[in-house]
């Protein structure tokens, strides 16, 4: 999903699957398209920066009557870059038209996008040896803009449309309706050559390849109802939610190609892509049915929730064996079903403070099979949650401190080939505190901590019980302060730096690949141009640059030949234009 075509992205924290169904219990991004506006807007902007960055974007929406009825957004944006590793460079179009008709009680919106990416070089950070990254390697460490595959095969290539409308009713005072519908089309390709085994300089590589589409279909029906029952308030969400999705998976063999010096390399080029040995085809329906309400007496807020699920899936696999070139076809059938819930209460304070506690569940099926060619069961999450917010009346800042407990269950963990056990289960306590503060005279902060304890509570695997969980670092933390001037002789001017910090993670389940923390800086800068003539009146400079130190980092390491060199010094500037 382009950000740029995004009106904003919000993280909903833990199982959501009460209002969204088949989530995992970490939670999910919710990311909302660019609705058309009655107020005129246009904007064009125009962006540089690292590595031959050239983009060009216009956000363009207004009324197309004078009622103010039929309303109109255009979102386009066409992007070239190259990127920090040798031979990899990406090429995006993007064009989301979206209008809109709004009457006296009905609002109808139809959301439209097409997306087109073709990325030379594999789409995103080589795949390099441990030796040479994570640890060092007696010719010292592997260049961080090394290309270890093969400039004439690496591809990916991307191309989405989705198609959709909104409608909402306003029945009266109390009862809104509402009806929501997507169909999504997806193709992905990607090929590759990697790793797969070092030998003092001298890197082993296979080739491979993963072609994917997906064919979706979404649909929400929901009502809302704002009343009073005596002294309690009511806000009641009722709905019904389907989703349909056909897929198709095809895993090529991994034949081994010459040979590379990762300090040195020369490309061979002429390789062609392997064959199709594994072809999945896979149907996808669900239903479910959801209700919540949050309910209001005095200072006390208590919400209440529960959603059913019934989801089904066929997976039809075709697997080709290399030795005889026979085929294994069979089916896989998976039928499940599910409730989950979630309560919080919260009670809000005169002064600001507002201590609450919730009890979440969740609820996901998985595709694919165990070694005795058997259908996986969904996963099942769990979570307790307490904390404080802050807010002292009339002010913009705010803090929260939270602490939870998590756990999910039915765990899946591959093995050879396409099976996977499952007799796992995880756990995750952690504690969070965020703060966003209105220091006064222009200046602003940002400040965030996380202590995350996971561990591999079950599993068939001795040698990972108790162990901490891939991706998940211990410690996460970050600091940014910002800095308006709003008059004297920097008017206009925006300034603003930070620190992230990334604790120590592993990148695999049997905590044998470690990547050390690490502390980042970033900065930004922003001035409003028409400050300087009114002639400028609506363009701004923007510059930005991430790990400003240019640090070298290993951001994850999953094998003896899977670690990525994390991002190195980046910086963008776009002027925008709005009218």
């Amino acid at each position: 999903i382009e950000p740029y075509g995004l009106e904003r992205i919000e993280a909903l924290k833990g199982p959501a699957s009460v209002l969204y169904g088949q989530n995992a219990p970490g939670g999910l991004l919710n990311m909302t398209s660019k609705r058309p506006t009655a107020e005129t807007l246009n904007e064009i902007e125009l962006g540089t920066g690292s590595y031959d960055r050239r983009q060009l974007a216009g956000d363009f929406s207004g009324a197309m009557d004078d009622d103010r009825r039929l309303l109109y957004r255009l979102t386009v944006l066409g992007r070239q870059a190259d990127t920090e590793y040798d031979y990899v460079e990406e090429d995006k179009i993007f064009v989301a038209p979206a209008f809109t008709w709004a009457g006296d009680d009905t609002t109808v919106t139809i959301l439209s996008q097409y997306q087109k990416i073709r990325s030379e070089g594999g789409g995103g950070a080589p795949a390099l040896p441990a030796v040479g990254t994570l640890y060092p390697h007696p010719d010292g460490y592997i260049p961080t803009s090394r290309f270890v595959g093969e400039p004439d095969y690496d591809l990916f290539t991307n191309e989405q449309w989705m198609l959709g409308y909104e409608v909402e009713h306003r029945l009266d005072d109390v009862w809104t309706f509402s009806h929501s519908l997507r169909y999504a089309d997806v193709d992905t390709d990607t090929r590759r050559v990697q790793g797969a085994l070092l030998a003092d300089r001298t890197l082993y590589r296979y080739a491979w390849a993963f072609p994917e589409t997906a064919r979706t279909v979404t649909l929400d029906t929901r009502t809302e109802a704002t009343f009073e029952t005596g002294p309690v308030g009511h806000d009641l969400l009722m709905g019904v939610d389907l989703q349909y999705e056909r897929s198709r998976f095809e895993e090529t063999d991994f034949p081994l190609v010459s040979t590379i010096d990762v300090f040195d390399p020369v490309y061979s080029g002429g390789i062609t892509v392997p064959p199709v040995l594994t072809t999945i085809d896979q149907t996808r329906r669900q239903v479910g049915g959801y209700i919540q309400n949050v309910m209001s007496y005095g200072r006390w807020h208590l919400m209440l929730g529960g959603r059913y699920d019934h989801a089904q899936a066929k997976t039809d696999n075709d697997i080709v064996d290399k030795a005889d070139g026979t085929h294994n076809q069979y089916t896989i059938r998976q039928n499940d079903e599910a409730f989950t819930g979630r309560a919080g209460l919260v009670y809000a304070f005169d002064n600001g403070l507002a201590p609450y506690v919730s009890y979440t569940t969740s609820f996901q099926p998985l595709g694919g099979r165990n070694d005795k060619n058997e259908p996986l069961q969904p996963t099942r999450g769990r979570q307790a949650e307490i904390g404080l917010r802050y807010q002292p009346t009339g002010s913009a800042s705010m803090i929260t401190v939270s602490a939870y407990h998590l756990v999910q269950q039915n765990v899946a963990t591959s093995t050879s080939g396409a099976a996977y056990i499952q007799t796992g289960e995880v756990e995750v306590k952690g504690l969070e505190v965020e703060a966003h503060a209105e220091l006064g005279d222009g200046y602003r902060a940002i400040a965030s901590y996380a202590y995350s304890d996971s561990e591999i509570t079950e599993t068939l695997r001795d040698a990972q019980l108790g162990n901490q969980l891939a991706f998940v670092p211990r410690n996460t933390a970050a600091l940014w302060l910002d800095k308006s001037f709003e008059d004297g002789f920097a008017e206009g001017l925006g300034l603003g730096a930070g620190v992230r910090y990334i604790g120590h993670l592993y990148g695999d389940l049997n905590n044998d690949f470690k990547s050390p923390g690490v502390t980042l800086f970033d900065a930004g800068l922003r001035f409003d141009l028409g400050r300087l003539s009114p002639d400028a009146a609506g363009a701004s400079l923007a510059v930005n640059a991430t790990n400003l130190l240019d640090e070298r980092y290993v951001s994850t390491c999953l094998s003896a030949t899977g670690c990525y060199w994390g991002p190195g010094r980046a910086v963008t500037a776009a002027i925008k234009y709005r009218w």
